[in-house]
């Protein structure tokens, strides 16, 4: 994200970088929100088998969150940004295409729940490929984890990056801050009931009650 010192600074006069500002040559970051990029759903781990990244049983219960969070639709639709959108935000077109190309389209939710699977194991073993946030997922809990999921998710993997002084106060084990720096951002003014749950999901180390998730 930016490093300028020009960048907007919040109400309590964080500095915390949000993916709305405008990014810095040769990098694209997503707006909150955004529609995930079109991809066919695919797995490198044999139904049935757990990944090395899910060795504490992570995936599940990230499905789970962020099938409450984004919601479902079986037609496409526009997203905020404008992109056709189809399932659990799964972009499926490019940048103000009409609707009406996708008419014949209807996503079973069957379908749309395994391509959800399938993108969050992917993403899952993208975080913990990375060389910031990959000592960061195998030090913290489930729900922790899942707190960064669902940031890179709506978010894309940049604009997870761009939190600065919230990975930072992770990565020093100081949650309180962690979870004051999360919210002390323009994507926590522009999606405040999500912001909330993730906050105190990362605080508290439990699942949020409103994701369903057992155990």
């Amino acid at each position: 994200m930016a490093t300028s010192d020009t960048r907007p600074v919040s109400a309590k006069g964080s500095t915390e970088p949000t993916p709305l500002q405008s990014p810095p040559p040769n990098h694209s970051v997503p707006a909150a929100r955004a529609s995930q990029p079109f991809s066919y759903p695919h797995r490198d781990t044999p139904p049935g088998a757990q990944s090395l990244t899910d060795s504490a049983g992570v995936l599940a219960p990230c499905v789970q969150m962020l099938s409450f969070e984004e919601g479902y639709r079986g037609q496409a639709y526009h997203c905020s940004e404008g992109f056709p959108t189809l399932g659990y935000g799964f972009r499926i077109g490019p940048q103000h295409s009409p609707l009406s190309h996708y008419q014949s389209l209807n996503l079973p939710r069957p379908v749309g729940d395994l391509w959800l699977s399938c993108l969050v194991q992917s993403q899952l073993e993208e975080l913990h490929a990375n060389t910031r946030l990959g000592p960061l997922m195998r030090r913290l809990s489930p729900p922790r984890q899942g707190v960064l999921l669902s940031m890179r998710y709506q978010l894309g993997l940049n604009g997870l990056l761009a939190f600065h002084r919230t990975l930072t106060a992770l990565e020093s084990g100081d949650l309180g801050l962690a979870s004051r720096e999360l919210v002390d951002s323009l994507w926590a003014k522009q999606c405040p009931k999500r912001a909330e749950r993730q906050q105190q999901q990362l605080l508290t180390g439990l699942w949020c009650p409103l994701y369903g998730v057992k155990g």
